[in-house]
């Protein structure tokens, strides 16, 4: 008959290597290289924590060749990898979610201190007998857990627990729908990893953890990969390809479509912001003007949807007529504020057309092309202006 950790064994392998392939799958991937390397370092240590399970599984068949040394290194080994599995994906969340508090590696050192205060006390566990002790009986070796044996698992359950509320938090205070979700599910895969390791540490020869682990890294990594496909990279604002998703379930919508508006925006002489002063001040206005929608467009009332159409280009579908004048009224009072600081060697102008949607409209192209029209006679008014001003 097959011993029971010959099946623990290969359940745990096999998860092994699939957090292997998401690990080179990771350090080939175009995310930026901090979150990169924080992610492959949670996936390094969950592929430890498998392997030190295992090796820790192997040893307490009683019999085990390498004796009472071996029982205390795969408790140990394992024990200090589940730690680090925990610390290293809750500094992976905290990158995700761009927290202040954890962008500097002083910062960062504080997370360590519980991790680094039970790793000593069980590495000294063979002298103390704190979290084990294992004698020679008869049978080969007796292993009696002591009553802080769960610690380990506890820390790790802490620290992973904290990434989960962090993510919901941020989802909670999150404006943009689609970010919203994205940072929801952020917080709900990883409850896999407690859920399984809350039933392996309950049943120990029951292999469960390992999935935990594979549910948590890959569906996490999916959710990412989306959210990077759906994201505009510069403004963090939801991208083409999310607006016209967005607009298409908006005009589907029979109690919504009859009040929808759509507002399009630009930057002033925007190329030439570029020209004289350098691409990089060129993205800080487009930085700027990003701040001042997601301001502008702030209303716990009415849902506004933001997105970066393509270039100094930026849409804001809203959904009422008294919605799009008090956009238009906060953009020209953030406008004056941002110039009058004298922060950018140019004035920021935004200029910007709307149109309702219509029925009979033939799609997204013509309502877009509409309010598109209402920008450009906006800009030769002001162009107008300019040239009297001038004068």
């Amino acid at each position: 008959m097959t011993p029971a950790y010959v099946y623990f064994a290969e359940v745990n392998v096999m998860c092994m290597v699939i957090l292997t392939l998401m690990v080179i799958f990771v350090l080939k991937s175009s995310e930026k290289k901090e979150n990169r390397i924080l992610l492959a370092n949670a996936l390094i240590t969950m592929i430890m924590t498998c392997g030190g399970n295992v090796f820790y599984n192997i040893t307490m068949s009683r019999k085990t060749v390498l004796g009472i040394p071996g029982i205390y290194f795969s408790y140990i080994f394992y024990s200090i990898s589940l730690m680090a599995a925990g610390c290293s994906w809750l500094l992976y969340t905290e990158s995700i979610l761009e927290t202040k508090a954890f962008q500097t590696k002083k910062k960062r050192l504080l997370v360590y201190i519980p991790f680094a205060l039970i790793a000593v006390l069980v590495a000294a566990t063979p002298l103390t007998g704190m979290f084990l002790k294992v004698e020679p009986n008869g049978d080969g070796y007796a292993v009696t857990r002591a009553a802080s044996d769960g610690v380990c698992f506890g820390v790790m359950f802490i620290y992973v627990l904290i990434a989960v509320l962090h993510s919901w938090v941020r989802a909670i205070k999150e404006e943009r729908t689609m970010e919203k979700k994205t940072l929801f599910l952020f917080g709900v895969f990883p409850l896999s990893l407690l859920i399984c390791g809350s039933i392996q540490e309950g049943f120990h020869s029951f292999a469960m953890q390992c999935y935990g682990f594979v549910i948590c890294a890959l569906i996490t990594y999916i959710i990412t990969q989306d959210n990077k496909i759906s994201t505009d990279p510069l403004t963090k604002l939801n991208n083409r390809n999310q607006l016209n998703k967005y607009m298409l379930s908006e005009m589907r919508n029979p109690e919504i479509k009859e009040h929808l508006y759509l507002m399009i925006f630009d930057i002033d002489k925007f190329k030439s912001i570029n020209d004289k002063y350098g691409h990089v001040e060129g993205d800080k206005a487009l930085v700027k003007m990003t701040d001042i929608l997601k301001k502008a467009a702030r209303n716990s009332e009415i849902r506004n949807f933001i997105a970066r159409f393509g270039g100094d280009e930026f849409i804001i579908v809203t959904e009422a007529w008294d919605e799009v004048q008090r956009i238009i009224k906060k953009i020209r009072e953030l406008e004056d504020e941002a110039n009058a600081t004298k922060e950018y060697p140019y004035e920021l102008s935004i200029s910007m057309g709307y149109a309702k949607y219509e029925i009979n409209m033939t799609g997204i192209q013509q309502w877009i092309d509409t309010a598109d029209e209402m920008l450009y006679k906006e800009k030769k008014v002001k162009e107008r202006e300019r040239k009297i001003s001038m004068r």
